[in-house]
């Protein structure tokens, strides 16, 4: 009822539905899509989930055709792995012109006889030109990244339903760079008054970014002239950034989505957060009732099994083998030779995946997030950053307990959507026993 209100619904905005995990949101949104002639968009945020929803919409029968945007990532992508991990390389410092590669790629090989080849070309051509296809005849399956990447005239032609929660996939848009690097914009003249203040910024500041340079980006070929190591690019177009260390600056960038109606369907949504970070912008919340579990949850708390406390006792996972036998282990990803799964599975990795359903297993984990993305993100979204951490008793959830948290609600909020938020999504992983 709740998706078919926010589907009829014509004004512009966040429709936020609360799903919990195992509840079979993603067959409800299919099994709609299948019966309309209407074109949709459905975002999700791995390629892993992208190529599920897409094999499970054709498998429905859909009255238009469904298509996948195609990703490097994906299992089936037939690209050599040799030019894939050339373009990652570009990616990874931000370059603007990363798919040179792939263009060229395509255009030496295009008169190949070589079947493999072909199939290569064939594939290299659909990710360059996939945008062709965005013209409301089809249905889209694509990324979150993806979906950031499109313009509002695009987005105008479909329903947009964005299946698990979009607001992380975009506060995880942080990264470290490189202070040596930020000392070569200097000398190269790029960069003005956001360069010298982070020059000038000791460890510990945080600093919102002076100079909005849009989306700028430096070229692959300026980046290697300049023997830059690091994404400048990520700092020149952030909102927020901060002297970690000496050597290091962490940074934000901050994506907003374009104007247009958008449903977003997940376990992990926080209201306050959206109203936040979209501004300005409609935002209707469903409350949807919440179906009762049929396995069972133990909570066991005796152990602070943060990655500094494990770190300091890793004792703690021979605790845990102990208690649950020999159950699955989900913990972080340094930890996985403990985790006694073939699942490859971790912290940070579960979000939409089913592949553990119906087995009991141990997630072992209080996944706090290092203190500067917060700081970082509660000061793009305008809250006081000024206090520190500290064992606190709180309340959250019905519950009453100490945390290591802050004292301003507004960014405490923030600190437990993020740990919320990867407990749920992990422990959604196998939903019929978890400790």
């Amino acid at each position: 009822k709740c998706l078919d209100n926010a589907i009829h619904s014509k004004r512009p905005g966040f429709y936020l539905i609360k799903a919990q995990t195992a509840i079979g949101k993603t067959h409800i949104y299919c099994r709609h899509i299948r019966d309309t002639d209407r074109p949709y968009i459905i975002a999700v945020p791995t390629s892993k989930l992208k190529r599920e929803v897409y094999l499970k919409l054709n498998r429905m029968g859909c009255e238009l055709p469904v298509m996948e945007w195609p990703s490097m990532d994906d299992s089936i992508c037939p690209l050599p792995k040799t030019l894939i991990a050339s373009i990652k390389s570009g990616f990874s410092i931000g370059a603007a012109d990363s798919l040179r590669r792939l263009i060229k790629f395509v255009e030496d090989n295009k008169n190949s006889t070589d079947s493999e080849i072909i199939n290569q070309v064939n594939y290299g051509k659909e990710y360059l030109n996939f945008r062709e296809h965005l013209d409301g005849k089809s249905h889209i399956v694509m990324t979150h990244a993806r979906l950031q990447t499109l313009s509002s005239d695009v987005l105008k032609q479909y329903q947009i339903i964005i299946d698990e929660d979009i607001l992380m996939t975009l506060f995880h848009n942080t990264g470290n760079v490189y202070i040596e690097d930020i000392n070569k914009l200097s000398m190269y003249g790029i960069g003005g008054q956001s360069v010298k203040r982070a020059l000038e910024m000791k460890p510990g500041e945080y600093e919102k970014n002076p100079v909005s340079l849009g989306k700028s980006r430096l070229s692959e070929e300026k980046l290697n002239e300049m023997e830059i190591a690091s994404d400048v690019n990520l700092f020149l177009n952030c909102s927020t950034f901060c002297r970690v260390s000496a050597d290091m600056l962490c940074c934000f960038e901050a994506s907003v989505l374009p104007e247009a109606k958008y449903i977003v369907m997940s376990a992990t949504l926080n209201r306050r957060l959206y109203e936040d970070y979209f501004a300005g912008r409609y935002i209707k919340e469903y409350p949807v009732k919440t179906a009762k579990y049929q396995g069972k949850l133990i909570q066991y708390y005796y152990y602070a099994t943060s990655r500094a406390g494990l770190e300091k006792r890793p004792e703690i996972l021979k605790a845990v083998r102990r208690i649950c036998g020999e159950l699955p282990i989900i913990t972080f990803k340094k930890y996985d030779r403990w985790g006694g799964n073939d699942y490859g599975l971790h912290i940070g990795n579960a979000i939409g995946v089913n592949s553990m359903e119906g087995k009991d297993m141990a997630v072992v984990a209080t996944p706090h997030s290092r203190e500067e993305i917060y700081k970082l993100i509660g000061m793009h979204l305008s809250y006081d950053i000024s206090g520190d951490m500290k064992n606190r008793k709180i309340e959250a959830n019905g519950y009453r307990f100490t945390l290591m948290t802050y004292q301003n609600q507004l960014l405490r909020n923030l600190q437990l959507y993020y740990i919320e938020s990867d407990l749920e999504q992990t422990i959604g992983a196998g939903p019929a026993s978890a400790k």
